[in-house]
């Protein structure tokens, strides 16, 4: 999972010991670039944190970084070992470390399902971020809800057509 649920493996793994954790990983370069123009961004961190989940956000994802949230250095060092945790402190009958490009078959094989007919979906990347036009967020709550759910809808369209 993505911020801001993966600042909360942990507690989430304790409240539900049976589960297990899927690690999506990437080259931790590729990932600062698109951070950095997009959620780390100068305006959509302005906006994230001028709105009402503004506190949530600064704990649950900025906070994390303080003022070295364009510190490629600090932020490509701090996602290295934040995979390295995560890998080090699972058995590994419980984690599956999986590059998107990896497909559907070993997640698949890992949850213990089928494999689906359709294509493994690529969604969120940093050009559906911008051709979004996050930065152009209306202000206020109901500006940031729309904004969601027009996003994630249309994220969904993607991966998985219409219906």
């Amino acid at each position: 999972m993505d911020y801001p649920g993966c600042s909360y493996w942990r507690e989430l793994l304790a409240h539900y010991p049976q589960a297990k954790v899927i690690l999506t990983t990437r080259d931790a370069d590729a990932w600062f670039n698109s951070v950095s123009q997009t959620i780390f961004s100068p305006e959509q961190t302005a906006n994230l944190l001028n709105s009402p989940a503004g506190e949530f956000m600064q704990g649950a994802v900025l906070g994390t970084f303080g003022d070295r949230i364009g510190d490629r250095a600090f932020i490509v060092d701090y996602f290295r070992r934040w995979q390295a945790d995560v890998i080090a402190s699972l058995p590994p009958e419980k984690l599956l470390v999986l590059k998107a490009s990896d497909g559907w078959e070993p997640l698949c094989a890992f949850l213990g399902v089928p494999v689906p007919a359709q294509a493994y979906p690529s969604v969120n990347s940093r050009e559906d971020m911008q051709n979004a036009h996050v930065t152009e967020m209306a202000p206020g709550p109901e500006g940031i809800e729309t904004f969601a759910r027009n996003y994630v809808g249309a994220m969904k369209q993607k991966a998985f057509g219409a219906g």
